[in-house]
């Protein structure tokens, strides 16, 4: 436990207790350190009510409570308008949200906490001048997304898992040259997407998660440029491994899907369980559209045309079209290594030039086809080579290259560093993906290698990260001469001799 003679030394500018097994309350004397700078208590046991008496700390800086079992009110820092760094994420906390009134403000994480009511007009007492990013995901919030959050310097907001209602504020355009991640899924979102998204340009984003809400209306283009140059990614972007995440699926999004802007990056977009339609010019080019998942829309009866769309995807590696009342003769336009086609109404005979256009050459395919009304040839058998094997039964064609496939994950089989996703490519029967903050080996798939710089810190797999502490941590994310650097970020080391 904590002594309250910790705390009688009101000269103290910062205490560092993080990564210790410390268990109990912190006493009421913590708002006797009037100069306390920087507070870190991460990784430990404490828990109670934190006391109500750090409003006294004016001076505070930075404030890391992350993962300990405190329970009822945040701390309230409205006074500190120094404040840059206030991390309180993984505990119990719960009630309302404070006021921050800092202009040096930079980082709010109070996500994974069981706070509730709404999201207050004046979180933000004072704009920051600083680039700011806000995760209040896995919480209890209700209520309407107040515009005043998005200040011209907002880089990411993250609002997922929350109860949140009515619409996303046009006020978004705000944050357009700085914004790199927004993420309100798995709320409770309703109406259009504003009218100012569909041609506006997005300067940084390269993450927008929006599913599982009750979204309506048609899609924007997500233009994503430059300003005034031609579609491209940011410097910002490209430190996050050069891939856009666009999650719009589980909605009721309706309509032609429309030219998106051509991607200069890989791009995964999931527009499933929607009631979207395709026309000629949907999705432009497909430059780079990596990963697409259409499944559970009402394609109906597409014509041999529209399906060429697919034909210009270049970089398409997975295609998602089940449970489409798709019908008609089966396209032969595809590229994708992953394909499910399964649960539609193809008919007819399945072509023998099929297996001409499914290149098995870079990665083992898998291919869906099941619960359709098609035919065989006799005698086709394994047409496709060694990878792919072709059945008949009835009514019935699976093609799949994994005919005996079992759940490796379920089993705990798989040869994964971290996480496992069964029935999925390169691997046959399940591949290998990482945590955030990692990416996966390109050689063996399976191990997880740390990435510097992509503004996720991986203590102590790496020492700093030179977005996430970029004061005191170089571009090999190492140390700076004269800094330390520890979960919390990197400090300035006093009487090394070092200025």
């Amino acid at each position: 436990t904590l002594p309250s003679t910790l705390f009688l030394n009101t000269r103290l500018v910062s205490l560092d207790l993080g990564g210790n097994q410390l268990v109990g309350t912190v006493p009421s004397e913590l708002g006797l350190l009037t100069s306390l700078a920087t507070l870190n208590f991460i990784f430990n046991q404490l828990s109670g009510n934190f006391p109500t008496e750090t409003r006294n700390l004016v001076s505070l800086k930075s404030i890391t409570l992350t993962l300990n079992q405190w329970t009822g009110p945040l701390p309230d820092l409205s006074a500190a308008h120094s404040l840059a760094y206030y991390s309180v994420d993984d505990n119990h906390f719960s009630g309302d949200l404070p006021s921050f009134d800092s202009s040096s403000l930079s980082f709010i994480d109070i996500s994974q906490n069981r706070l509730t009511g709404s999201i207050p007009a004046s979180l933000l007492l004072n704009v920051s001048n600083t680039t700011l990013f806000i995760n209040m995901r896995g919480n209890q919030l209700s209520g309407t997304l107040p515009s005043q959050l998005f200040v011209s310097t907002l880089t990411g907001l993250d609002l997922s898992y929350n109860n949140l209602t009515g619409s996303v504020p046009k006020e978004v355009m705000v944050s357009t040259n700085s914004l790199e991640q927004l993420e309100l899924s798995h709320n409770f979102f309703s109406g259009s997407l504003p009218v100012e998204w569909h041609d506006f340009t997005f300067v940084a984003l390269f993450r927008l998660a929006l599913h599982y809400n009750n979204l309506s209306g048609s899609l924007p283009r997500f233009v994503m440029r430059t300003p005034g140059g031609s579609p491209t990614l940011s410097a910002a972007q490209s430190v996050f491994q050069n891939t856009i995440h666009l999650t719009l699926n589980d909605n009721f999004f309706s309509g032609v899907i429309p030219p998106l802007a051509a991607f200069t990056a890989r791009t995964e977009i999931d527009l499933s369980n929607n009631q979207l339609a395709l026309s000629l010019d949907s999705f432009g080019s497909g430059r780079n559209i990596t990963w697409l998942n259409m499944a559970q829309n009402s394609l109906g009866n597409l014509s041999s045309g529209l399906f060429g769309n697919f034909s210009r995807f270049n970089e398409l590696r997975s295609l998602d079209l089940s449970f489409c009342q798709m019908s008609g003769s089966l396209p032969q336009f595809f590229r994708a290594q992953y394909l499910k086609l399964n649960n539609n109404y193809f008919t007819g005979v399945l072509p023998t030039s099929f297996s001409t256009i499914i290149d098995t050459a870079f990665l083992p395919a898998f291919i869906d086809l099941r619960l359709n009304r098609m035919a065989t040839r006799i005698g086709s058998g394994n047409f496709i080579g060694t990878v792919v094997n072709f059945k008949s039964l009835a009514s019935e064609v699976i093609l799949n290259d994994f005919p005996q496939d079992v759940d490796e994950c379920a089993l705990n089989t798989s040869e994964c560093a971290q996480l496992c996703v069964d029935g999925w490519f390169p691997v046959p029967g399940y591949t290998c993906a990482c945590e955030s903050g990692f990416k996966l080996d390109e050689q063996d798939k399976r191990a997880c290698h740390v990435v510097c710089g992509d503004g996720i810190l991986r203590f102590p797999q790496e020492a700093c990260d030179y977005e996430y502490s970029r004061f005191g941590c170089t571009r090999q994310c190492l140390p700076k001469p004269g800094y330390r650097c520890d979960a919390t970020g990197c400090v300035a080391i006093c009487g090394d001799g070092v200025v």
